[in-house]
């Protein structure tokens, strides 16, 4: 199907036939650089899950205002307690992205019925899945976001959002609408990649439209997403 030494570094194929088995991960200085940036907010978890635990000992032996202590800074105060659950459920996302960036990986699966992504962290996995026969073509293009442009690799399927075609009103600016958005717009699309770089989408891409014989487009006009 393709050339070993054609694979993007981040890539590993696992197998090639019947089914077609590929992992893929952040890279390595990229993992390093987050997990460090997110240390600050992870220590800071740490901090109010110690509270919460406290909180919870009370609470078992019926000292609530003991707990509400521990839940509002010391202060005894509502709105320091709202503050307390707001920033604790703020870090635990934050700490869930740490656990993520280090630990966390995804393995695509292509198979005669279905294309199957699996998150994998730590012993646990959740997924999505497309049927083969819902898959349209896979399409490459680049988005803009306001923090940094990045290659997206999309499912297109044949699922169509609405009876009729949609477009933009005539008066909305040409220089804002793409393909992409159109096709977003009319069909139920399912994103499998992104990356700073086109080559991993669109190797990823062209192996996978292959492999379930449809096409692969890729788009040069960028896909805004903020004005």
């Amino acid at each position: 199907m393709f050339n070993s030494t054609e694979i993007p570094k981040q890539f590993k194929v696992f197998s090639i036939e019947p089914d077609l088995r590929i992992s893929f991960a952040g890279q390595i200085w990229s993992k390093m650089f987050v997990s460090i940036l997110l240390l600050p907010f992870v220590a800071l978890f740490v901090g109010h899950f110690i509270f919460v635990c406290l909180g919870s000992y009370e609470i078992l032996h019926l000292n609530l205002e003991k707990a509400i202590d521990f839940f509002s800074y010391g202060t005894n105060n509502f709105w320091y307690f709202l503050m307390f659950v707001f920033t604790s459920s703020l870090l635990s996302v934050a700490t869930w992205y740490w656990f993520w960036i280090i630990f966390g990986f995804c393995e695509i699966r292509a198979t005669e019925e279905s294309l199957t992504t699996i998150y994998k962290m730590l012993g646990m996995s959740w997924k999505k899945s497309v049927l083969t026969k819902e898959i349209r073509y896979f399409n490459q293009f680049l988005k803009r976001d306001g923090e940094g442009d990045t290659w997206d690799l999309e499912i297109v399927t044949n699922q169509k959002l609405f009876d009729e075609e949609q477009s933009y009103p005539s008066w909305f600016p040409q220089k804002w609408v793409s393909a992409d958005m159109l096709v977003q717009m009319n069909y139920k699309t399912v994103q499998l990649y992104s990356h700073s770089s086109p080559r991993s989408t669109e190797w990823l891409g062209k192996t996978l439209a292959r492999f379930y014989r449809v096409e692969f487009k890729s788009t040069a006009q960028p896909n805004v997403t903020s004005f």
